[in-house]
């Protein structure tokens, strides 16, 4: 009886757990889009720091100073990139990050971009300081479409 009760009891807690990163996802995902600005067709770029994941279906990746862009991607890879390690950007453009371009996460999973904005990256962090969320960024590597 006991046994079973604590594996009740362990699987409440791993969906409270759960449910928690639902709602830093979506806390993450709104202090982005509240600081986001027009959507753009493309983005040209000098080079590329780095990336982070924003949600299920956003990430945002980092050009340098004061240069960063949201990008929801369409369903393939939703959910994926928090899991992942490396996420490509395949473009048909030298410098250049079009709507028509794909993002491919660990490899494995293609997606389309679906929606890109510029970001006020610094108002986020100032916003999502307060919730002490982890904003590492993440490296990005850029291949020529074929």
């Amino acid at each position: 009886m006991i046994r079973i009760l604590s594996v009740f009891i362990l699987a409440g807690l791993l969906a409270a757990c759960a449910g928690r990163g639902d709602v830093v996802d979506n806390e993450r995902s709104d202090a982005f889009m509240k600081h986001a600005g027009d959507p753009v067709s493309q983005i040209r770029y000098i080079r590329i720091r780095g990336w982070q994941p924003v949600g299920r279906d956003k990430f945002m990746i980092d050009f340098g100073a004061r240069e960063q862009y949201l990008i929801e991607v369409s369903h393939e890879c939703h959910g994926r990139m928090y899991g992942s390690a490396s996420l490509g950007i395949v473009n048909y453009q030298p410098r250049v990050i079009d709507r028509t371009d794909r993002i491919v996460i660990d490899d494995l999973h293609r997606c389309r971009i679906m929606e890109m904005w510029p970001v006020d990256y610094q108002a986020v962090r100032e916003e999502l300081a307060a919730v002490d969320h982890d904003l590492t960024e993440r490296q990005v590597e850029v291949s020529r479409a074929e």
